[in-house]
C-alpha cells in the first residue's frame, strides 16, 4: 500500500486565498494517488473543500482537533486538527477516535481502524504541536502508553516537530521502522525532517521536495510503501 503524511499548513497561518491553496493540495493529493492519507493542520473548511473535491475517491475521515484550551496565553489560537482519508478502492474506515484526553496539553491523536479486505490496520495521526520538545516526548509517551490498537498492522505517522533522536529510539523501541530517512528534509523553514511515517514493519519512503509555491504549504509531503505481511511483523513493546 501507499500511505502519505502531510502537514497541510491551517489556512489562517497564511496569507494566500484558501482556494488557490487547497486547489494546489488537491492536485498534489490526486497526484500521488495513495490509498491512506495522513494530514495535519486541516481546519473545518478544509474538511470540507476535501470532503467535495475528493469524497468520491476517499473515505475522508473526521476532524480530530485539538483542545486548545490549555494553551499557553499569546499563543495564536486557530481551530484545527489532524485528519485521515483512505481510498475506497483500498477499504474504509470502520473506527474512529479523538483523544485528546492523554495529555495535558490537549494533543489531538486521530485514531483509524481500517477495514482493508479481512485485515484491520490500525494508525494513529499526529502533530506533536508543542514549541517544548520535552513536551513532545510527553505526547508521544502518552500515545504509546495508552492507546490499544488490537492489532499487529499498525502505522503512526504526521508532524512530529522534531528530528530529535529520543523520539525516534522512542518509537524503535516500541516495535516500529520509520519509513523516510531523518537526513530527508521535509520542513522548509527548519531545514530538517520532522515529519515520518512508521509501521510495525519494515518499510520504505521519503520526502518529495515540493516547493511551498507549488504546494501551498512549508512542509513536503512524505510517502511510503508498508506491506503487512504476518512474517514481517516484529514484536511491539510497551
Amino acid at each position: 500500500m501507499i500511505v502519505m503524511s502531510w502537514n497541510i499548513l491551517a489556512e489562517p497561518l497564511v496569507e494566500s486565498p484558501m482556494c488557490c491553496r487547497m486547489n494546489k493540495i488537491i492536485r498534489i493529493l490526486r497526484s500521488f494517488h495513495a490509498d491512506i492519507v495522513f494530514l495535519q493542520e486541516v481546519t473545518s473548511a478544509a474538511r470540507r473543500v476535501l470532503q467535495m473535491k475528493l469524497g468520491k475517491t476517499y473515505f475522508v475521515g473526521e476532524l480530530a482537533a485539538h483542545d486548545q484550551s490549555e494553551w499557553r496565553s499569546g499563543r495564536t489560537r486557530i481551530p484545527y486538527g489532524n485528519l485521515t482519508m483512505v481510498r475506497r478502492e483500498f477499504g474504509r474506515i470502520r473506527k474512529h477516535q479523538t483523544k485528546t484526553e492523554w495529555h495535558r496539553w490537549g494533543t489531538a491523536f486521530d485514531l483509524n481502524w481500517i477495514a482493508h479486505g479481512n485485515q484491520v490496520i490500525a494508525t494513529a495521526n499526529l502533530h506533536l504541536d508543542s514549541s517544548n520538545h520535552r513536551t513532545r516526548n510527553e505526547e508521544l509517551r502518552a500515545l504509546l502508553r495508552h492507546w490499544n490498537p488490537q492489532t499487529d498492522r499498525i502505522m503512526v505517522a504526521g508532524d512530529f516537530n522534531s528530528d530529535g533522536t529520543d523520539l525516534r529510539n522512542r518509537m524503535l523501541r516500541s516495535g516500529f521502522s520509520h519509513a523516510n530517512s531523518f537526513s530527508d528534509i521535509t520542513c522548509v523553514e527548519d531545514d530538517k525532517a520532522i515529519d515520518f511515517i512508521y509501521a510495525t514493519v519494515p518499510t520504505y519512503g521519503e520526502a518529495f521536495a515540493i516547493s511551498m509555491k507549488e504546494s501551498g504549504s512549508d512542509h513536503y509531503p512524505v510517502v511510503a510503501a508498508v506491506n503487512f505481511h504476518k512474517s514481517s511483523f516484529r514484536t511491539r513493546s510497551a
